[in-house]
């Protein structure tokens, strides 16, 4: 039998002592029987981390959607009602609100009396007309008893005449309600009633000494709101913006501009009778 050197110089037997191979083998498997119970640990850390991961991101899902639920809601409180156009600024086209809200506006002239009128929408008219246009008692009063002196024009700078006829009025609550024979665009309704810091613009035809300013403008806030009637606006109401529309910047109407007091006791004051009153003493909205 052939004897083979081993790196000691010694002699083994291939056939009957272990050799390299042997020893290769062995410490392969003792190896397997190390590493064999630690495996099962790995792949327990591993499972444990894996579900570690994905409940933080569901937590952090979670945590996004109530904090954009709430940032909608702050944002809806900031612009006011429905969260569209804010109640509490002026609108982003002022110019184009203006012209707008113009389409809707009439002069009236009653004997020596001159006003504001506004295109309201209501039902209810007789044959021949289309639209309804509310205004003062004060600015008509006088044609009560002689229809024929009211005169009611649109298209302020070429002031067009339509027919008219005096519908109704409110003399406590100094309202009247006209009706005429051209279709105009009307002004809604605000859908809740004015609170303190909405922006404001009072729209009218002031009378001046060399004649009408048609659709003059002035812009303010409610200050307060009396009794869920009285809206008192920082907005100027001169002579002749009687019966005209005090508006909210979404275009809608809050009130009627009727009364002006002005004193140095009490202050001025610049009121817009709400608009409420029209469906509640003269016709039925």
């Amino acid at each position: 039998m052939h004897k083979w050197g081993n790196v000691d110089g010694q002699l083994s037997d291939a056939g009957s002592e272990p050799g390299v191979l042997n020893e290769l083998v062995q410490s392969e498997e003792a190896a397997e029987e190390t590493e064999a119970p630690v495996r099962p640990k790995r792949r327990l850390v591993r499972r444990v981390l894996k579900w570690v991961g994905r409940l933080f991101i569901g937590l952090v899902l979670v945590l996004l959607v109530f904090w954009n639920a709430s940032l909608q809601v702050q944002l809806d409180e900031i612009d006011g009602i429905d969260g569209a156009a804010s109640l509490y600024r002026e609108p982003v086209d002022l110019r184009g609100f203006i012209d707008e809200v113009s389409q809707s506006i009439v002069g009236i002239s009653c004997g020596e009396s001159w006003g504001t009128g506004f295109a309201y929408e209501l039902g209810g008219m007789n044959d021949g007309f289309k639209t309804f246009v509310v205004t003062n008692y004060h600015v008509v009063d006088e044609c009560i008893e002689k229809d024929a002196e009211l005169s009611v024009t649109h298209d302020a700078d070429n002031q067009v005449a339509t027919k008219s006829s005096l519908y109704g009025w409110d003399k406590e609550n100094d309202l009247a309600l006209i009706e005429i024979a051209k279709e105009l665009p009307t002004l809604k309704d605000a859908t809740d009633f004015a609170k303190p810091g909405w922006w404001t613009m009072a729209i009218g035809n002031p009378a001046t000494e060399s004649g009408v300013l048609f659709n003059a403008t002035s812009f303010g806030y409610i200050v307060g709101v009396e009794d869920e009637y009285f809206n008192y606006t920082s907005a100027v109401i001169n002579r002749g913006n009687s019966g005209g529309p005090l508006v909210n910047s979404r275009g809608e109407l809050i009130g009627i501009n009727t009364e002006v007091r002005r004193s140095y006791a009490d202050g001025f004051w610049n009121i817009a009778v709400d608009s409420f009153v029209l469906c509640k003493e003269i016709v039925k909205c």
